[in-house]
């Protein structure tokens, strides 16, 4: 799935990404607490200028991947507790 579905999907108020597995794919970055890292992916829409970057919030067991080297996730989404509600428009 790209990123950019998975963001999409992510805040649905149906959740239909909730007890699914995904596979994502993209490099790693640091996160603020132990145990957390990021998976990210540029999206180009006209030139690298104007490159956006999507990330991913990971929580895994075990070690951190070693900062910007790529990797294939797969894992299960789970709901945000902090995030406010989201209702259909």
């Amino acid at each position: 799935m790209s990123l950019t579905e998975f963001i999409g999907r992510s805040r649905d108020p149906q959740r239909s990404l909730e007890g699914r597995k995904v596979r994502l794919t993209g490099f790693v970055t640091a996160g603020a607490k132990p145990g957390e890292w990021y998976l990210n992916r540029l999206v180009v829409s006209c030139c690298v200028v104007e490159a956006r970057r999507l990330r991913v919030l990971v929580h895994a067991v075990g070690a951190t991947p070693p900062a910007d080297s790529w990797v294939d996730l797969t894992g299960v989404w789970k709901p945000n507790a902090g995030a406010p509600a989201t209702s259909a428009p």
